[in-house]
């Protein structure tokens, strides 16, 4: 605003992006209105980026809805590691997207065409881990009626998901070790090493390190697949995604009932930013 007008000062103005040249005087309706005009262009300007991130052409982020710095930041990451076949570690709270952060990956690598397998270390028992895995002969143990391959076999040529690396048992971590060392298994019961190509993603809602310390989790395990290091905050350390998700959610559920809900007002947006 100003009440000497010239026409430096307009350019100097559109230089600075500027989104209007008040001229005094002005009425306060005037204020109000130019003021209402320039947050409805930020808004829709927003609501653009973050339409443009999640249609972009030359990615598929499936589910990832972000608006967000931080995520913005790992999704950068995730661009240029998904090409590299280098193992990767993604750590994080549960229910921050850790595994839709490995597909997103996978879709993006070379490896999009072959399996994505995705593996809970936590919800194996301990002594069926290794058969899952790395699979059996048949005769191999009681109950063993047929050879089967094991889900590192199944994601040959693609990407194996392991999630809560940190819940798998000693034996098994030191087998692993193994495989990512020397890109061969050996089922149980036999004796032929089989070669495989695949690519391994872990993740863990624990501190690694910490496990590493208290002796819980291998060292030598813990360097090989640490080789990229992807950590997700929580969604109360990157609040800026949440109209973003609040807005994806309402628009996927009106559809999916056949409501017709425009938004949510302000004050139910505060109340979702302000959620601990």
């Amino acid at each position: 605003m100003t009440a000497y007008p010239s026409l430096e000062t307009a350019i100097y103005a559109l230089r600075l992006e500027s989104h209007d040249y008040l001229i005094k005087p002005f009425t306060p309706e005037q204020l109000i209105n130019s003021i209402s005009q320039a947050i409805r262009k930020i808004k829709m300007r927003e609501k653009e980026e973050v339409r443009l991130i999640n249609n972009s052409k030359s990615n598929d982020f499936g589910e990832i809805i972000f608006a967000s710095e931080k995520m913005k930041k790992i999704i950068e990451t995730v661009q240029k590691i998904a090409p590299v076949d280098c193992e990767v570690l993604i750590t994080g709270e549960s229910g921050v997207g850790k595994e839709l952060i490995a597909r997103t990956i996978h879709k993006l690598s070379p490896r999009a065409g072959k399996e994505f397998v995705a593996v809970n270390s936590a919800a194996i028992p301990e002594n069926l881990i290794e058969a899952e895995l790395f699979g059996y002969e048949k005769g191999a143990f009681t109950g063993a009626n047929q050879t089967k391959k094991g889900l590192i076999e199944c994601a040959d040529g693609g990407t194996l998901f392991l999630d809560e690396i940190c819940d798998m048992p000693p034996q098994s971590q030191a087998k692993l070790l193994r495989f990512l060392q020397e890109k061969t298994i050996r089922r149980l019961g036999s004796t032929k090493e089989i070669k495989l190509d695949v690519r391994v993603i872990a993740a863990t809602n624990k501190d690694i390190e910490n496990e590493v310390k208290e002796g819980k989790f291998r060292e030598d395990l813990f360097w090989r697949i640490n080789q990229v290091h992807i950590h997700i905050p929580p969604l109360r350390e990157r609040k800026e995604d949440i109209p973003a998700l609040v807005n994806y959610f309402l628009k996927k559920y009106s559809s999916e009932l056949g409501k017709e809900i425009e938004g949510f007002d302000e004050e139910a947006m505060k109340i979702f930013e302000k959620y601990p």
